[in-house]
């Protein structure tokens, strides 16, 4: 489910925005580190969306994989970048990418353009054909983590939730006020709404087809902070579900939370890890991002243990997929002049890097690399790279 950059240590993001018992199991020791990582995918979550098939990859923000329809074996075209050992670049995009999504055989990328307040939904082969402009939209705000199911792209704008049909058909305002992050699973679209005023937040979902909202359950939430002049932070992170469970991420307040869609009760299922982020159910397990690392929990018990102390530094995006977790960290800036992608395959569990990029302009600080989108399938993982005056795609051989 992957990711699209939030601020990191103690400062939130411009653009958005347990303690578990450690299991044994754990590969290394947690480290006693509290930075606050950041996600660009929007990850992700999005979080990261959803891929659609067995060779298509979740994302950071992904909530459950969708089901599309198969193209035939003869149809589906290979990965440019296959025998290379190099980058190999897709095409451009003279937009922001907001996020990238892998289905079969295409790479789906979000792209925003300020100027013009637009942004759009395109398709680029990863053969290097040429791309095709799904849909656009026009209205205020940069999109956040948007999730692409068979049949829609959802995302929201200033908290406004959208639906953008693929089949080129009008985009349609869902629910204003909604959420910032978003999952969708079983014909609903799951978020969490926030009001000062109000001593608790909320967990609410609308079909996917529109109508009126439905409030899940109250969430009890963190009270003006008088230390910076009374500012209310919805921090809610990251929004997975499935069938029976919403899971959230609560930021700033430390804990992941399990809310029943049966009882309408909600759990502490995980705390005092660090800044949790990018959520992404895997069978009776969850994954997620804290500030020592990426985490493995159990669905119903807190047992959270650490797979990797990558994924804490600013900029970071954690796609999670079938093979293992890939990584983008640039985790020596300032103090570098590159940052680097690992791969970590469940199997090991160690980091093995992958790809490297070198800072676009060394003088400048902070140094920026430019990466905002990752995506990855069976042949290749995919970068999307803001430059100067337009952004590229690049494709890479996976070892």
């Amino acid at each position: 489910m992957v990711t699209r950059s939030r601020a990191v240590g103690l400062v939130l993001s411009l653009v958005v925005l347990t303690m578990c018992e450690r299991s044994n199991k754990s590969p290394r020791p947690p480290s006693s580190s509290t930075t606050a990582p950041s996600i660009v995918l929007s990850t992700s979550q999005a979080v990261l969306a959803a891929s659609a098939t067995a060779a298509a990859l979740a994302t950071p923000a992904a909530s459950a994989t969708p089901v599309a329809s198969a193209a035939p074996a003869s149809d589906l075209v290979h990965c440019k970048a296959i025998g290379k050992k190099s980058l190999v670049s897709l095409g451009i995009l003279r937009e922001k990418p907001i996020a990238m999504m892998t289905e079969q055989d295409s790479l789906f990328v979000f792209g925003f353009h300020a100027g013009l307040a637009r942004i759009s939904l395109n398709q680029y082969r990863r053969d290097g054909s040429p791309p095709k402009v799904i849909a656009r939209h026009t209205a205020l705000g940069e999109p956040k983590r948007p999730v692409l199911m068979p049949d829609a792209a959802y995302y929201t704008r200033n908290r406004t939730l959208y639906r953008m049909p693929r089949d080129g058909g009008e985009v349609v305002e869902l629910a204003k006020g909604f959420s910032y992050e978003i999952a969708v699973n079983g014909g609903y679209v799951y978020g969490v709404s926030c009001d000062a005023k109000k001593p608790t937040d909320q967990l609410n979902r609308v079909s996917t087809e529109g109508g009126p909202v439905e409030v899940i359950a109250d969430i009890d939430h963190r009270q003006p902070d008088t230390q910076t002049g009374g500012t209310f932070y919805c921090d809610y992170h990251s929004v997975v579900a499935d069938d029976a469970t919403v899971y959230v991420a609560h930021w700033n307040e430390t804990r992941v939370l399990r809310i029943s869609l049966a009882d309408r009760t909600v759990t502490k299922l995980a705390t005092n890890v660090a800044f949790p982020d990018s959520l992404h159910l895997e069978g009776d397990q969850i994954l997620f991002q804290g500030g020592s690392g990426v985490y493995r929990c159990s669905k119903t018990k807190a047992d959270a243990r650490l797979v990797t102390e990558l994924g804490v530094s600013p900029g970071t995006i954690v796609l999670y997929t079938p093979k293992g977790l890939i990584i983008y960290e640039p985790k020596d800036l300032p103090y570098d002049s590159e940052a680097w992608t690992y791969e970590v395959p469940w199997s090991t569990g160690k980091a093995q890097k992958v790809q490297y990029f070198k800072t676009l302009k060394p003088d400048e600080f902070p140094p920026s690399v430019g990466i905002l989108g990752l995506g990855a399938d069976d042949e290749c993982i995919y970068f999307a790279r803001e430059l100067e005056k337009y952004s590229a795609l690049y494709a890479r051989s996976r070892p």
